[in-house]
C-alpha cells in the first residue's frame, strides 16, 4: 500500500513539541515586588558593542550597567548569531530555547532583576531569517513555540515579561530600500510570517501551565513615512492582516523636529493600520518606540540630551508603553571612528543622555514607591506617564 508523505501540520508540530521538550527546572521563585517590577517605560539595549571595560562577557557587563542606571528592562539578541561571534557554546545550540537554557551569558542576564525583556528572535534552524518557505515556516513555528514554553516554565512566578520580536521589519520586507516595491507573493509571505510567529507563542501559552510570567509578540516597523506616501510597507500592507500583541517603531526617520510632530503623526498612522490580539490587563497603547538615538558624530553631548528629552516627552504624551534608547555602548565604527550611539562612551564616561535616563529612572522609582506606600497600589499607566512628563522639563 502506498503511504502518504504529507508535510506535518503546525498542529502536529505543537503536539510533538509537548512530548519532546524535557521537563524544565523552574527558576527560584520569590514574592514579586510591585515597585521593582513596575514598567518604568524608559530603557536601553545592548548589541555588538565595539568596546568594553571588564573581563566579563560584554552582554553581562552592559546588562549590569543598565541595572546601575536604574533600569529594569533590557533588549538583546536571542537567536542567529546570538553572541555576535564571541566564543560560541559547545556543543552548539540547536534552537533558541537551547540557547536560552545553556548559554551562560544569556542565562546570567535572564536571572538578573530585569522584568521586561525584549528579544530579536531569529531561529537557529533558519540562519538567514527566511522563515516563510516550506520547512522554514515549520522551523520558525517550532522554535518560537519552544522558546515560549521554556521561558514560561523556567521563569514561572517571577513577574517577568518577555517580548519576542525582530529588528526593523521593513529591512526584510522592503529590502532596506525606500525604492523597492514588494511583490504580492512577498506581501502574502510577510503576513503569513507574522501570523505564524504570533500563533506559535499563543499555542505554547495555551499548552503550558504558568502564572505571573508572560510572553508576548511584537512586529517592528521602520519605513512608516513610505507607507504614508502609499508605498506598501509593513505598516500598511502587513499589520492590517496580522493581529499582534505589540508593534515596535524604530523611529529614526521621524525624530528630526523638536516638537516631534512627525513622530506623533507616524505613531497615529501605525495605530490606524495595526490590528491587535485580544489581551486582558494591558492598560497602555500597544505601539512602542523600539529604537531611537542621536549619534555623537551628528550631535554634541548637550544636543543629544535635548533631543532625547524631546523624544521621551513626545512618546509619553502619545502613550507609548516603552521608549528604548539605542544603546548602552556604541556598536558602529566607521573609518576607525566611533559614531557615538552610546549612553556610556568609549572612554567609560557617562554622557549627558545617560544622566537624563538615570535621573528619569531615579524619580520614577521614587514616585512609584511613594505612591505604593501611600495608596496600597502602584499607579496606573496614565497616572504614571502624566507625572513622568514633568521630569523631562
Amino acid at each position: 500500500m502506498k503511504r502518504s508523505h504529507r508535510p506535518p501540520t503546525l498542529l502536529s508540530i505543537s503536539c510533538a513539541l509537548l512530548l519532546a521538550v524535557p521537563a524544565l527546572a523552574p527558576f527560584a521563585q520569590a514574592e514579586v515586588d510591585p515597585v521593582e517590577s513596575y514598567n518604568y517605560v524608559v530603557g536601553t539595549q545592548t548589541f555588538s558593542p565595539s568596546y568594553q571595560f571588564t573581563d566579563e562577557p560584554w552582554l553581562v557587563e552592559t546588562a549590569k550597567r543598565m541595572l546601575e542606571m536604574g533600569s529594569n528592562s533590557i533588549k538583546l539578541r536571542m537567536g542567529w548569531k546570538p553572541a555576535d561571534n564571541i566564543s560560541e557554546i559547545s556543543p552548539p545550540a540547536k534552537s533558541m530555547a537551547d540557547l536560552a537554557a545553556r548559554d551562560p551569558r544569556i542565562k546570567a542576564v535572564l536571572e538578573m532583576p530585569f522584568y521586561h525583556y525584549f528579544f530579536w528572535t531569529t531561529p537557529l534552524g533558519d540562519p538567514q531569517g527566511k522563515q516563510l518557505e516550506g520547512k522554514r515556516k515549520e522551523v520558525n513555528y517550532k522554535e518560537m513555540f519552544e522558546l515560549t514554553q521554556y521561558l514560561l516554565t523556567t521563569y514561572n512566578g517571577t513577574g517577568k515579561t518577555f517580548y519576542l520580536g525582530q529588528w526593523e521589519g521593513d529591512g526584510l520586507f522592503a529590502k532596506s530600500s525606500h525604492k523597492y516595491i514588494p511583490t504580492e507573493e512577498e506581501t502574502r509571505d510577510a503576513i503569513e510570517w507574522a501570523n505564524n510567529r504570533q500563533k506559535a507563542i499563543d499555542d505554547a501559552k495555551k499548552a503550558t501551565p504558568h502564572e505571573n510570567v508572560e510572553v508576548l509578540y511584537y512586529v517592528e516597523v521602520n519605513y512608516v513615512w513610505d507607507a504614508r506616501n502609499k508605498k506598501p510597507r509593513m505598516t500598511n500592507a502587513v499589520l492590517p492582516h496580522a493581529p499582534v500583541d505589540y508593534v515596535s517603531y524604530s523611529c529614526y526617520e521621524a525624530v528630526d523636529d523638536k516638537d516631534m510632530s512627525r513622530l506623533k503623526q507616524a505613531l497615529n498612522f501605525i495605530e490606524e493600520h495595526a490590528k491587535f490580539t485580544p489581551r486582558e490587563g494591558i492598560e497602555s497603547k500597544r505601539i512602542f518606540i523600539g529604537e531611537f538615538g542621536f549619534p555623537a558624530y551628528k550631535f554634541n553631548p548637550e544636543e543629544q540630551a535635548d533631543w532625547t528629552r524631546a523624544t521621551l516627552r513626545a512618546g509619553l504624551e502619545w502613550g507609548c508603553p516603552f521608549l528604548q534608547y539605542w544603546e548602552m555602548y556604541n556598536n558602529e565604527v566607521k573609518n576607525g571612528k566611533q559614531l557615538g550611539y552610546w549612553l556610556i562612551n568609549d572612554k567609560n564616561e557617562k554622557t549627558p543622555v545617560y544622566l537624563v535616563l538615570e535621573n528619569f529612572l531615579k524619580q520614577a522609582r521614587k514616585y512609584v514607591g511613594d505612591f505604593h506606600a501611600r495608596e496600597g497600589r502602584v499607579p496606573t499607566f496614565d497616572e504614571y506617564r502624566k507625572e513622568a512628563m514633568k521630569w523631562l522639563e
